[in-house]
This record gives C-alpha cells, structure tokens and sequence, in this order.
C-alpha cells in the first residue's frame, strides 16, 4: 500500500465562568470543530489471491477517500460548598457530531491477458449522526480524616448509520444506548498506610434497530460491578503503592454496525453487533525512590475484541470483522528515570510488554520500548525539546510488530508578553526512521504493512493566552469512556 493524506479542520471553543460567591460557581464551555472543505486520503493497493496455491486474481487498486465531518461539544457545571465539610459538582455534557465520508475507487485488473488491462470504477458512501447527553452529579464529604466520595452519573445516545456502494444500500442501522451508574468510594489512614475502597455499577441498555425496527437478539442489556482497592505506605526511604482495579471497556458504536463494508471483490469489512465489552482485573505495583520509579502490571483481560479474517456467506469473499477473545494474560513493567543538570532534564522510560494467550493468537513475543525525552532551558522564555524512541518487535494481540524501529523529534519554544504569547516549532521523526511495520496473519488473509510511510512532520504554532492566570473553570465533564467510542 501506498497513501497520501491531506486534511482541513477548522476548530473554536467558547468558555464562560462565575463565581457566585466564594463558596458557589457555575461555567459552560462550547467547542466546535468542523472539516467542512474535506480531506483526501489518496491510497494505492496491489492484491493477489490464490487458490488451492494456484494465482486466481491479481489487482492494482487506487482510492480516493474524501472526509466532511463535523461536532459540537458543550459542558456546564455547578461547583459548590454545600457545608464545610460537604462539596457538590454537577456536570451536564452533550456532543453532536455528523460525518460525510465518499470513497471512490479504481480497480484494475493484472491478468487481463494479452488485451487491454480489465478496469472497472466503483464508489462507496457512509454517513453517521451522533446526539448524546449526560449528567454527573458528585458528592465529596470529608469525616475527620476520611474522604468519603459518591455520586450518580447518567447519560443517553442515539447514533444513526448508513452504506451504500455499488451492491446496493444497508439496512438503516440506529444504535440507542443509555446508562446509569452509582459509585462510592472511602479513603482513610491507618499508622503510616493510606487506604481506597470503592466500587462503581454500571447498567447499560443497548438497542439495535435496523430500519426502525428493533432487533431484539442484537439489542443487549449489561450490569457490572467495578470495584477498585489501594494502599499506599512508605518503607524505608521507598514509596509503594498496590492497587487492584475492574474495569470496562466497551466497543466504539462503528464496530457494532452488523453490515458490509466494500474493500476488493475479495474483501469486506463487517460489524458485529454481537461484540460484548471488554472485561479486566488490573494488579498494580508501584515503586518509587527520588527520581526512579517502577510499575509492575498484571492483568486477567476477557472478552478482549481482536481482528479475525474468515468466510463470508459468499465463499469467494472474506470478512474482516471483530470478534471476542477468551481469557489471557499481560505483562508490563515500566521504569522511569528523571532528574536535572544545571538547565538540562532528562528523562527516560523503558518499558516491557508482553500476553499469554494459551494460543489465542499466534506469538506472544514480548515488546519493549525505550524513550528518552530532554527539556533544556537555553534562556528566560527560551526552551529546547528533544525526543528519541525506539521499539523492538513483538506481539499484540494477533498483530505482530515484525521491525524494530524509533524515531528522532526537536522543538523549540519561546514565550513572550509576559507569558501570553507562545511560538514553538519542530521537526517529528527527522530521519524517516519511525517504521510500522506489522502483520497481521489468519488461513485467508496476510495482511502486512511495510512500514515505507514518510512520518516526518513539521510543526509550527502560535498560541496567545488573553488571560495567562490559571484558569479558574472548574467543569470536569462526564462520559470520557464513552466519547471515546464515539
């Protein structure tokens, strides 16, 4: 593959706070961005298919992707002193996002014979409408030296998609989801032990309707306990913290569209609307000592989504789609060393990845991955940047990163007007080193980057602060886990 990417974008944001009094405050912020010119993403694709080991088709493929999208975000709050050991924060959020996404693509045909090459132009649509809505509400109640924090959180969504290519439209799909969740959790010492217990439910009610009928066996309902515990306790001239955490991770809305997506005449994309959330048990350790740090992570993942190839109902097409894993394991450990010399701080962070999937997937190489970051103060207002990374090849998942490779990035930045006026500039991957490259491998497809995408990137900013104090808006918005999916 080959692809050239050009986009246009177009962002604002609008805030308002106010301080009632000392003890009450309410604000709202708007944000737009919009990419209402577009943006082409030029791909070119050569394929080959094979048969019982005998070359049945060989194609050159060019697309031309054009992007129009555009969101509205907005958030408002309350943040008040109920009594004086008694705190309230209500956050109330909304997101309106429309995307416009046209695919034009040639097809041409290697093994046309002795005549003319085969060639044939063919193009796709896909449109999504987005509205979602949600409210938090959080309590923070200090009893002597416990902190006791609670709160209710809520929200709804309706998103609407439709496909069209050259073999006709999809269904209407509309995807209707709302949630509701309570949560506690109480921190409080004991001798030189600093302890955090809580936990969180959640109940989601997903809706599938295609054509505005709802599909009762796609449609999902979902109630999970969250519990999460901590202690903290000094040793020695050591710090150590252990934690241990359940957590959620539910697939992005696009991915449970159950249609085709056209690729090749050998190739679809599909959704799953079957595909359930992403459950994990988190164990954390972590270690630090003046500037050294270590984390250790062990986590028991189900339900992990990963990429599969497999047959269609037409035998001569394959879907790529997203199923569910079964129970494995990771590995991370991650150390970080920083300091500073006279103007100079350095910093780095080597880090160890690597899964036991009891043959899930293929290969469970281990990846591991080294950055070294320096900030150098050159004058008053002038600042140097540099980065340096660099990873070994491995496994994740059933993708297998099969290069190593890093990368070199410079800026340099300069503030002015008393801090008001920022001017930076740099240079991302100045060597044309950072590779991706990467496979991934089923019985009906190899699919393989080559990793000969140019990422080096110049980058140039101005940035002017109007009020360069520390921002006194206290909205903390609601719904990260689910933007995300958006």
């Amino acid at each position: 593959n080959e692809a050239k990417n050009n986009r246009r974008k177009l962002s604002t944001r609008l805030g308002l706070n106010h301080e009632l009094s000392d003890k009450h405050s309410v604000g709202f912020k708007l944000s737009a961005r919009t990419s209402p010119l577009g943006g082409h993403d030029h791909t070119t694709q050569e394929t080959a298919t094979y048969r019982n080991a005998l070359l049945t088709a060989q194609a050159a493929n060019a697309y031309d992707r054009l992007y129009k999208d555009y969101n509205i975000d907005g958030n408002a709050y309350y943040d008040g002193q109920l009594s004086p050991n008694l705190k309230m924060q209500t956050d109330l959020d909304y997101r309106y996002a429309h995307s416009d996404h046209h695919t034009t693509i040639e097809e041409r045909d290697l093994l046309g014979g002795m005549g003319p090459l085969q060639m044939r132009n063919l193009a796709t649509q896909s449109d999504a409408e987005l509205r979602w809505g949600a409210v938090k509400t959080t309590f923070n109640q200090s009893l002597g030296k416990t902190m006791l924090t609670y709160g209710v959180e809520a929200s709804t969504l309706g998103r609407d998609d439709a496909y069209a290519d050259h073999r006709g439209a999809s269904p209407a799909i509309r995807n209707k989801e709302t949630q509701s969740a309570g949560f506690v959790s109480v921190s409080f010492p004991y001798n030189k032990l600093r302890f955090k217990l809580g936990t969180r439910y959640e109940y989601a009610d997903f809706g599938y309707y295609e054509n505005e009928v709802k599909n009762t066996v796609k449609s999902r309902t979902y109630r999970d306990f969250l519990p999460n515990v901590s202690v903290t306790f000094p040793w020695d001239k050591l710090n150590f913290s252990l934690s241990y955490a359940r957590k959620i991770r539910r697939p992005a809305y696009y991915q449970l569209s159950d249609y085709d997506t056209y690729i090749t005449s050998y190739l679809y994309n599909r959704g799953n609307a079957e595909l359930a959330p992403q459950l994990s048990s988190d164990f954390n350790l972590l270690t630090s000592y003046k500037h050294y740090a270590l984390s250790l992570q062990y986590s028991l993942i189900d339900d992990a989504a990963y990429t599969l190839y497999r047959l269609s109902s037409n035998p001569a097409v394959v879907e790529n789609t997203l199923v569910n894993a079964g129970r494995f394991e990771t590995f991370k450990a991650v150390f970080t060393a920083q300091g500073q010399i006279g103007s100079w701080m350095p910093k780095l962070t080597a880090s160890l990845g690597k899964q036991f999937s009891h043959g899930i997937f293929e290969a469970d190489n281990p990846i591991c991955t080294i950055s070294w970051e320096n900030t150098y103060m050159l004058s008053e207002g002038w600042i140097a940047m540099g980065s340096l990374e660099y990873s070994t090849t491995g496994n994740n998942k059933n993708v297998y990163r099969y290069g190593s490779g890093g990368g070199l990035g410079l800026f340099l930045i300069h503030t002015m007007c008393e801090g008001r006026l920022t001017l930076f500039g740099g240079v991302i991957d100045i060597f044309d080193t950072y590779k991706n490259k990467t496979m991934e491998q089923s019985p009906y497809v190899s699919q393989r980057n080559y990793g000969d995408t140019n990422m080096r990137a110049l980058r140039l900013g101005l940035e002017y602060k109007f009020n360069p104090t520390q921002s006194k808006y206290k909205g903390q918005g609601t719904g990260s886990e689910q933007k995300e999916r958006m």
